[in-house]
């Protein structure tokens, strides 16, 4: 992620979201893609690995370690937030 300084000194930041196919858990809600979910695992890699082994990484997350919270308009999947 790159941090810019604006000219009124406020810090803004900017950065990337790669999406990969959709798993069995998110099609229903969003057919076609989703957001790539890096297992705790795999950050060693992501950070300190070859480009092509963090390549290998952009996939579906397994949908058996994964839950939909809430889902519709103007739901979030965290009553905290």
């Amino acid at each position: 992620m790159r941090c810019a300084i604006t000219t009124e000194s406020t810090v803004e930041a900017n950065g990337a979201k790669l999406t990969t196919s959709a798993n069995d858990i998110v099609r229903p809600i969003h057919p076609q893609r989703m957001r790539v979910t890096l297992h705790p695992c795999d950050y060693e890699v992501w950070l300190d690995g070859c480009a092509a082994e963090a390549f290998e990484l952009l996939k579906p997350y397994a949908s058996d370690e994964m839950d939909i919270v809430k889902s519709g308009a103007g739901e979030k999947s965290d009553t905290s937030l």
